[in-house]
């Protein structure tokens, strides 16, 4: 889990607390991030947010936790863009426009130290972000060099992926070390 603490044996503990507050939703057949009941028969996400990406997720938050470094960026830009204000008109942006607009998104920023959100919320932020940002389906296609590229009716863009995301996504199987832990 990434959570932030100073002292490593802090980390340690607050790591194993978050990990035990969490497995009931988990073995109870729930999503991890939102505690709705998982769908029976569809094969839950690994959560992007966690390292191991082990942890079963539902379907909406899987979707959403794909946007997740993209909304990152959106909320950057929205403040960058509040940081162009003089000292006149500042105040004024960040109330009347990017703290709105920072707020419904936080839902689908959240981190694991913040489980379980509200499915409600979620789907908000959704909309919100929808009201923000133009999202298309479109084909990930490969060069020979390994470039990736994906195509939409939009035109053609460059993509980055990380470089190792690890767990299901790249091992097509659960690398993780406590595997045994959970198959119990």
């Amino acid at each position: 889990m990434r959570l932030l603490h100073p002292d490593q044996e802090d980390f340690q503990d607050a790591a194993v607390e978050f990990v035990l507050s969490r497995m009931p939703a988990i073995d109870g057949g729930q999503c991890a991030r939102c505690d709705t009941a998982l769908v029976e028969g569809e094969i839950p996400s690994g959560s992007r947010v966690t390292d191991c990406r082990c942890i079963p997720v539902c379907t909406l938050c899987g979707e959403i936790e794909a946007l997740h470094d993209m909304v990152l960026d959106l909320v950057e830009a929205i403040y960058d863009s509040a940081s162009d204000q003089d000292e006149h008109t500042y105040d004024v942006f960040m109330d009347q426009v990017a703290r709105p607009k920072v707020e419904v998104l936080w839902p689908l920023t959240a981190g694991v130290t913040h489980w379980p959100v509200s499915r409600a919320e979620q789907e908000a932020g959704l909309t919100g972000l929808e009201g923000q940002v133009h999202i298309e389906e479109g084909t990930l296609a490969s060069s020979d060099d390994g470039e990736q590229f994906l195509l939409t009716e939009s035109g053609v863009s460059r993509v980055k992926m990380r470089e190792s995301p690890g767990g299901w996504l790249e091992h097509r199987f659960d690398d993780s070390e406590d595997r045994a832990e959970r198959e119990r």
